[in-house]
């Protein structure tokens, strides 16, 4: 019965190496925490943004995006050893300088994941980063501009996520990180083939019966703003540079939608709203609503109000001048002088909206056209190129800084764009602007008095911007990556209804429906467009081809915990050990003559030889 039960055991071991599964068998009696196929996990790791411009020449890294190495945690105490070569190094943010990444490269790093440890979130300040950090200007450049040769791919991971992933890497010696694998499987970068941007557009029609003798039809208004942004994360631009100016954009059209819908409230100005794309590409979606538009809105339009970055917080800035909370700068390409009256209304605008935080000051800042000059620095200047009256509403005081080349991607802002969201701001901001459109609209209408229009349900909601930037937080909004992620359907609808008066409902059923019944950003734009405004167009365009996009710009990052050497090793020992065991318990005395006869023919054997 003896014999039976050791051979069962035998067959059973024998039947797990040759099923390759020794590992888990053995796994209850070294206690190593290992599955099957070894402790598998995946998150998602972001792709730094890669192009091609028109000379041919690349940014942002080489076509490799696969990778499969065992990690290694960069120290600065280890750069002269030879451990980092054909691994993947794991590097803080902190860390992560242009300097650390070309030492990197120097010493043969299959890939960097740059582990981010303070992306910014809406309400909440953000760290000063180094100046070379790679997600800085100066990184920036370093990389898109300057020739740094890149010739391994370069991901970044959330800090909370990776975290979780590895809890015990970083207390674990660099002797025994071959422990931990790291798997991205993808193929080459997949270039994306005439990338489609789409620009939005409805208007609230004004009161025609008080056309004057004189006039063919009502003058025009036109608010404009770009709803997708730039990063060098591209899959986080949601997250990291989110500037709300379409949030803005939304609740103007709310606000006006509503007083137009009352006859005696309704102005004799045309108001058009606009959404514009391809921002990054010299204000391509800007110059193409221009193109766009029928003669009869390009002639009428009197006024055109460009909305830039208004939702920021107090920050130092070398390169763009400091950014203040209570200064809004009107960029202008005409002189002061010849606005004089349109500036006084917005500074009457900002000594009445402060918000019980003291006046924010307007301050107008007169830059001329150089007509000779492609490159548009601000929105308002493709308009006053057509020698229409224009203006830039902002809290930079200059234009962000911009590339070296003309035909490269350009409006980055010096802080590598990671300017946080800051809806107090924001929503003081937007008030500003609707007051000002409000005191330019009914200034010489019948409404004398419409100073306490921005009150109750036509106040600007703040709830609204929260449930806004918590839906563009998790959505790609780069051109020409922007597709459908967490964007419920019933969305546009419930904002329209419960933003104004069920706050609370409204941020729950958001919350109950953010998993589910999606939609692309580019159908719940156009919903809340349809809630507030007329003659919806949706215009879906082709750019030009100097700039060649690569995809993907997120992968799924693949990590396992394999066994080391030394385990291998003992566990080898002791298979050899358990099976001789069984042998003496099976064999019974009869191995230990097996063993006796085995070392007397060795000797004889030995003998013969001499």
């Amino acid at each position: 019965m003896c014999k039976v039960f050791h051979m069962v055991i035998i067959s059973f071991i024998y039947s797990k190496i040759i099923n390759n599964d020794t590992l888990y068998f053995f796994n209850n009696i070294f206690e190593q925490n290992l599955n099957k196929n070894g402790n598998r996990n995946e998150i998602y790791a972001y792709r730094m943004l890669q192009y091609k411009n028109s000379t041919g020449k690349w940014g942002g890294g080489p076509q490799k995006a696969s990778l499969s190495s065992n990690l290694i945690v960069y120290q600065d105490e280890l750069y002269h050893s030879t451990i980092y070569e054909g691994k993947t190094a794991i590097v803080t943010q902190d860390l992560a300088s242009v300097d650390t990444i070309q030492k990197l490269i120097f010493k043969n790093v299959e890939a960097v994941i740059v582990v981010l440890h303070s992306i910014p979130s809406a309400g909440l300040p953000l760290n000063k980063e180094k100046e070379n950090n790679i997600l800085s200007q100066e990184g920036f450049e370093s990389f898109y501009h300057d020739s740094l040769p890149l010739t391994i791919p370069i991901y970044f991971v959330k800090g909370e996520e990776f975290s979780r992933l590895i809890k015990s890497v970083g207390n674990v010696p660099p002797e025994h990180q071959d422990d931990y694998k790291l798997i991205v499987s993808s193929g080459l970068p997949e270039l994306i083939v005439n990338p489609f941007a789409y620009n939005f557009q409805g208007i609230l029609r004004g009161d025609p019966d008080h056309l004057r003798s004189d006039q063919y039809f009502l003058p025009t208004i036109v608010v404009l703003a770009s709803y997708d942004s730039f990063h060098m994360i591209p899959a986080l631009s949601g997250e990291f540079a989110n500037n709300g100016n379409a949030f803005v954009v939304f609740e103007l059209a709310r606000i006006f939608s509503k007083l137009y819908s009352d006859k005696s409230t309704r102005g004799l100005y045309n108001i058009v709203f606009g959404l514009t794309s391809a921002s990054n590409l010299n204000e391509y979606g800007v110059k193409r609503w221009i193109e766009q538009q029928p003669s009869l809105i390009s002639e009428s339009i009197e006024l055109a109000i460009c909305i830039d970055s208004i939702g920021m917080g107090n920050r130092n800035s070398k390169e763009d001048g400091d950014i203040n909370e209570n200064i809004l700068y009107l960029q202008l390409s005409r002189s002061p002088k010849h606005i004089a009256s349109l500036i006084d209304l917005f500074k009457g605008a900002g000594l009445s909206q402060g918000l019980g935080n003291g006046e924010t000051q307007i301050t107008p800042v007169h830059r001329k056209i150089n007509l000779s000059d492609k490159k548009n620095y601000w929105k308002h200047e493709v308009f006053a190129k057509k020698k229409l009256l224009s203006l830039t509403v902002t809290q930079r005081p200059s234009p962000p800084q911009l590339a070296k080349e003309s035909t490269i991607l350009y409006n980055m802002d010096n802080e590598g764009s990671t300017s946080t969201l800051h809806l107090k701001t924001l929503k003081k901001n937007t008030r500003i602007i609707a007051s000002a459109l409000i005191a330019y609209i009914y200034n010489n209408s019948k409404i004398v008095d419409h100073s306490d229009f921005l009150k109750g349900s036509l106040d600007v909601n703040i709830n609204s911007f929260e449930s806004w930037s918590q839906v563009f937080a998790n959505t790609n909004i780069m051109f020409p990556f922007i597709h459908e992620k967490k964007i419920p359907v019933s969305f546009s609808k419930m904002f329209s209804k419960m933003s104004e008066k069920q706050p609370e409902a409204y941020h729950s059923h958001i919350d109950d429906h953010l998993n589910n019944n999606r939609i692309n950003i580019i159908n719940g734009i156009y919903s809340i467009f349809e809630n507030y405004l007329q003659e919806l167009k949706i215009d879906k365009f082709t750019t030009d081809n100097s700039i060649q996009f690569y995809q993907p710009t997120q992968e799924v990052l693949q990590f396992y915990r394999v066994s080391s050497f030394t385990f291998d090793f003992i566990h080898l020992h002791f298979t050899v050990l358990y099976l001789f065991i069984l042998y003496l318990v099976i064999k019974g005395k009869q191995s230990l003559i097996d063993i006796k006869n085995l070392f007397k023919s060795n000797k004889s054997t030995s003998k013969k030889t001499n």
